[in-house]
């Protein structure tokens, strides 16, 4: 019997939690979008979401919190940290 092919994101074994040990947005100036950066162990991956910028904190955590499941990670709502001060840089 033949096995079906890979979908991208099924190489994670199942049942091997990913968890995202930070979750932080900020404004991306040179985007001009609100960066999601998702931190787990040495891991980095950086998403753009496109709220405005005035855009509520609750409204930024929900994009991150939704940000983190679409990239298979999960993280509590309390490491979610919003920066409006910070400017993002695409580096």
């Amino acid at each position: 019997m033949t096995r079906p092919a890979k979908k991208p994101g099924e190489e994670v074994r199942k049942g091997v939690e990913m968890r995202a040990d930070q979750v932080e947005v900020s404004w991306d100036g040179n985007k001009s979008k609100w960066l999601v950066r998702i931190v787990s162990g040495g891991e980095v991956i950086r998403r753009h979401c496109d709220l405005k910028k005035d855009a509520d904190e609750a409204a930024l955590r929900t994009a991150a919190m939704k940000t983190v499941q679409d990239e298979g990670y999960e993280a509590d709502a309390s490491v979610v940290k919003v920066n409006r001060e910070r400017t993002a840089t695409g580096a």
